[in-house]
């Protein structure tokens, strides 16, 4: 199909980028980065690395509770602004 398309500055600088360094014609480079840009998955695990998470085991204290340790870190909270809050008046 034939049709006549107005693009922007940047756009015609990233396509004749992408033109000289694979050395595509403007036809080639703007039909790929149309078809990355609207299938599914145009720009997921084909064109990127996959990130791979390793878990670190968490080695706690005996008598702390992981499923309350953010009450433990608000208990700290309160109690170092006490402390701070008694060395000011003095």
């Amino acid at each position: 199909m034939r049709t006549t398309v107005k693009l922007d500055e940047d756009v015609v600088r990233l396509i004749r980028g992408g033109m000289l360094s694979k050395r595509q014609s403007l036809e080639h480079a703007v039909n790929e980065a149309l078809r990355k840009a609207l299938l599914p998955g145009g720009n997921s695990k084909s064109t990127r690395k996959a990130y791979k998470v390793r878990p670190l085991a968490l080695k706690l204290r005996k008598g702390i509770d992981p499923d309350r340790l953010k009450d433990y870190i608000n208990q700290e909270d309160d109690e170092r602004f006490l402390r701070m809050a008694k060395d000011s008046t003095k």
